[in-house]
């Protein structure tokens, strides 16, 4: 299993086509998350936590964050659409994508407790490099 990276990882990730996207704001737990973490919701609390397919309790998909937040500041999360921003150079069109055992990232193959969060889906602009169509990533929260 290997975890996606973020290309730019001061720019953070990105959504794409955001009229087909479902983002809200979160409130961030106890622990920092990033732009491009994936997080889920304290059933306690009502918190963002980093989410983690390394265990069941932490093994649950609510979004990726649109930009970084520290504990107890708001962070907007896409729940449902197209993201852009890491590098998927390594997947085939429509290749899966799951939460990672190394908490907030994403991963090329399921972590300990699978949890798919979405797949990598072409769009129609052409990557320069090699001239097929560009990779984005698809999510929804609670995808089996």
């Amino acid at each position: 299993m290997a975890d996606l990276t973020i290309v730019n990882t001061r720019a953070g990730v990105a959504p794409v086509f955001v009229e087909q996207c479902r983002i809200r704001s979160f409130i961030v737990g106890p622990v920092a998350i990033a732009s491009g973490q994936t997080f889920y919701v304290d059933g306690t609390t009502g918190r963002a936590l980093l989410g983690n397919g390394s265990g069941a309790g932490t093994a649950v998909f609510r979004g990726i964050a649109l930009k970084s937040g520290g504990p107890g500041s708001g962070i907007d999360g896409l729940e449902e659409g197209f993201v852009d921003g890491y590098d998927f150079s390594a997947l085939a069109y429509d290749a899966p994508v799951y939460l990672s055992n190394n908490a907030g990232n994403l991963a090329t193959a399921a972590g300990t407790v699978a949890v798919q969060v979405g797949r990598v889906v072409p769009v129609s602009d052409r990557d320069p490099a090699n001239g097929k169509p560009s990779k984005i990533l698809y999510v929804r929260s609670g995808v089996a």
